[in-house]
């Protein structure tokens, strides 16, 4: 069995061709009401979707192995430049290996009844595109390319008409606008993970809607499914 990350080129090309072929319905759920949307389309079985990954142990369990790896080898890089620097029989040489050692870092799975939440202070909130910044390297996305998980919209604060937001200026903040960062609404009913044909998309027990970007073919379903337009491609 394959974990996500390894699917191969064939599954891949099968899950494209079944994309395409569900288009027509997925496109054109927008005049159906919810509850027929339900019926019409299956939501995600989390049981079905980590059955692959059951015996090689669960992505966030992955994701914090990874994550401890790379922080142990930044720690050491920064540990030989103390070394080097203070010499092998420091004091502050070895306090700085001992630390190294110690790092862990540790996965939580979802508690029974624990509802997570985000919240924004829209007063507060600059423009500086940090969190933007944030969610694309959490993403494993190069700024290089142009791809954002969050959008931030800059609009003339007396009107506040998103119909005619700026996502594309170049100085902030200013006086008389308002920025409103736009991300994942984590709906209770997500439609993207409705609508997706290969259930790369789904919502946790805890209230959170994940992407699994190697599952993803890039049909961009979710994107025409989102209500509020914070999907991106």
């Amino acid at each position: 069995m394959k974990m996500a990350g390894q699917v191969d080129n064939s599954r891949r090309d099968l899950l494209k061709a079944a994309a395409v072929m569900a288009g027509a319905s997925a496109v054109s759920f927008i005049a159906v009401s919810r509850d027929e949307l339900k019926k019409m389309l299956v939501p995600v079985n989390l049981g079905d979707l980590v059955a692959e990954a059951a015996e090689a142990g669960s992505p966030l369990e992955g994701k914090v192995q990874e994550r401890e790896a790379k922080l142990k080898e930044w720690c050491w890089a920064e540990a030989d430049k103390i070394c080097r620097s203070m010499g092998e029989d420091s004091d502050a040489c070895r306090e700085a290996r001992k630390r190294c050692a110690m790092i862990k870092v540790k996965g939580t799975g979802p508690r029974e009844g624990v509802r997570f939440a985000m919240a924004l202070d829209v007063n507060k909130c600059i423009g500086c595109r940090r969190c933007a910044y944030a969610c694309v390297m959490e993403n494993n996305q190069g700024r290089n390319l142009g791809i954002e998980w969050i959008k931030v919209l800059e609009m003339p604060r007396e009107e506040m008409d998103v119909i005619y937001a700026n996502m594309d200026y170049t100085e902030a903040p200013k006086p008389i606008m308002v920025y409103v960062p736009v991300a994942c609404m984590h709906c209770e009913d997500p439609p993207c993970t409705m609508v997706c044909p290969v259930r790369a998309t789904w919502k946790e027990p805890d209230g959170i809607v994940v992407v699994d970007y190697d599952r993803c073919i890039g049909c961009r379903y979710c994107i025409t499914a989102c209500p509020y337009g914070a999907r991106h491609f």
